[in-house]
């Protein structure tokens, strides 16, 4: 299911890419959920504008500690318009 995900969020991202407000000193994060129905079909649902990320486990913390860098970097690659510094970023993550 996470490789669908990952390329359902990617193609959010590029089909939207050219609306986001590019800005070197600006910064926001966007979480996107995805409904399963019974035969395991994946739906797009929305694209929420605070989405929750507490730590509360050690994992989870790891995790969103990943994200967050994650997610810096791939900021500083879309203000500069660098697909390919977006994309193995992308690739590298575990998430």
């Amino acid at each position: 299911m996470q490789p669908e995900m990952r390329k359902a969020m990617l193609h959010l991202m590029r089909f939207t890419s050219h609306d986001f407000l590019k800005h070197p000193n600006l910064f926001g994060y966007f979480g996107v959920d995805f409904l399963l129905d019974d035969d395991l079909h994946m739906w797009f649902l929305e694209i929420v504008d605070q989405p929750g990320m507490l730590s509360k486990t050690q994992e989870m913390e790891r995790v969103t500690k990943e994200t967050f860098s994650n997610l810096l970097n791939m900021q500083v690659a879309l203000n500069q318009d660098n697909w390919e510094l977006f994309d193995k970023i992308v690739e590298q993550s575990e998430y």
